[in-house]
């Protein structure tokens, strides 16, 4: 299978969060310095896990847009907000809060994959498909595009002869 433009950028941007990943947990290790290695590591590792990863994926629609760390501060933002309004709404289903730490991430990560798929098929069908163009005239069964100043000079010389 040949990786897609969109897959690249995927791969390309998970890269980046594993090195702002890194940057994090040696911060909080120089911050949280009496604590241990693998309690930062856990900490910063379920941070990244509930709010990061699905609020950056979130706008993911948008890095044309918005530059990596743009995406990445409001992501966040947007994480907290998800995964908020998500328990909310999985408390009134009474699932029990136990798994809300695996169900609500996971459950964001795949409709954004599923957005982004649907997204970039769109895309590809679009530039694939050849755009209907009115100016576009069957003469002995063969299509011939004309510049549309030609058209409108035969149809203005076409009027006049009326």
């Amino acid at each position: 299978m040949k990786p897609t433009k969109t897959l690249n950028n995927l791969i390309k941007e998970a890269k980046t969060l594993l090195l702002v990943f890194v940057a994090v947990v040696i911060l909080f290790q120089i911050i949280f310095y009496k604590e241990s290695f693998i309690t930062n590591l856990k900490t910063v590792l379920s941070l990244y896990w509930l709010f990061v990863l699905p609020g950056f994926y979130s706008l993911y629609h948008w890095h044309n847009k918005l530059d990596f760390i743009e995406r990445f501060v409001i992501g966040v933002v947007l994480g907290f907000a998800l995964v908020g309004i998500l328990a909310y709404y999985l408390n009134i289903y009474t699932v029990h809060v136990k798994y809300y730490g695996v169900i609500i991430p996971l459950l964001i990560l795949v409709i954004n994959r599923i957005i982004i798929l649907i997204i970039s098929k769109r895309k590809s069908n679009i530039k694939h498909s050849k755009p209907d163009n009115l100016n576009n005239e069957l003469e002995g069964g063969i299509k011939t595009e004309r510049p549309p100043v030609q058209l409108e000079q035969e149809r203005n010389s076409s009027n006049n002869k009326d």
